[in-house]
């Protein structure tokens, strides 16, 4: 009984969608300690590189915004937003960037190699993925999806009266007297404590009635 009711707290709590980017956060900070390509036997990529440091950076401010919102029950899509797209173009331009290098870095080795044992150059192995890339551009993804949420808008509902309903407000329209806006303008307001619609000046056979009580 005594883990129930935190975790009854945990799961009720009103802005538990905030769970989401808090794990894609850790995620995330986790992806900047793991390799981004691997080339062979060598790996690239991560902290303490300058990308690395990046992503380590925006996954803590994730975390941050994220245990905020839950702690102040505040809404902070917006900057998650902002955060998971920064973050996945960080991450897939630094591993643009980092696949180049390093295939050019294995073709030298190679060459070097080549060099010095006066034998021909072998092949080189290429540029491929690490699972620490698949990890934080799939983790940064979710944040700015979450983050995404706060455009979406729901699509209003019309919704028909019922015939009741409509015969009850067309009796009640129908009782009460019509008066324009000219004609309280020249008597000097209304009087009395019976409700009348108000058509104004203008406003010809429109649909624009007001409706005021004395």
């Amino acid at each position: 009984m005594s883990l129930l009711g935190p975790l009854r707290h945990v799961a009720g709590h009103p802005m538990r969608a905030y769970y989401v980017p808090i794990l894609g956060g850790v995620v995330l900070g986790s992806s900047a300690f793991m390799p981004w390509i691997v080339v062979g036997s060598e790996q690239y990529g991560g902290v303490p590189d300058l990308a690395g440091l990046w992503v380590l950076g925006l996954a803590v401010l994730a975390l941050v915004l994220a245990v905020l919102s839950i702690a102040t029950r505040k809404n902070s899509r917006h900057p998650l937003l902002l955060v998971g797209l920064f973050a996945f173009g960080v991450l897939f331009l630094g591993e643009r960037l980092m696949e180049r290098a390093a295939a050019q870095q294995s073709w030298a080795t190679e060459q070097a190699r080549a060099i010095v044992t006066g034998n021909e150059a072998g092949s080189v192995s290429e540029p491929s993925m690490a699972p620490g890339a698949y990890l934080g551009l799939g983790a940064s993804t979710v944040i700015a999806l979450f983050g995404l949420t706060v455009v979406v808008k729901r699509a209003p509902q019309i919704r028909a009266l019922p015939e009741d309903d409509v015969g009850r407000v067309r009796r009640a329209v129908a009782n009460v007297p019509i008066v324009h806006e000219r004609a309280i303008t020249a008597a000097g307001g209304l009087s009395g404590s019976r409700p009348v619609l108000v058509q104004p000046a203008g406003a010809g056979r429109g649909p624009w009635i007001h409706v005021r009580c004395g």
